[in-house]
């Protein structure tokens, strides 16, 4: 739905300006989180995951979710060591 911003996108000469996320969806660097700062491995994330203890956006939620034409990947920080930090 509709949202008040604060700062609105500046407009450029020739780019439209909008917003496709207004925030970073629930748990979007949880992975990056566990595993480079706290040093979880995958199988313990997972596990966490299964438990209930960490939470990633509900798919039936759809102001919880990335924007619908989303790779997957654009905007992860990388738990793997290698770039993709934005």
């Amino acid at each position: 739905g509709y949202m008040v911003e604060h700062a609105y996108p500046p407009r450029m000469s020739l780019t439209p300006s909008r917003i496709k996320w207004s925030c970073r969806p629930l748990g979007f660097d949880n992975e990056y989180v566990f595993k480079k700062v706290l040093g979880y491995s995958t199988k313990a994330i997972k596990d966490l995951e299964t438990k209930g203890v960490i939470f990633k956006w509900d798919p039936s939620i759809p102001c919880q979710n990335p924007p619908p034409d989303w790779d997957g990947k654009k905007g992860l920080r990388s738990a793997g060591g290698k770039g993709n930090d934005r």
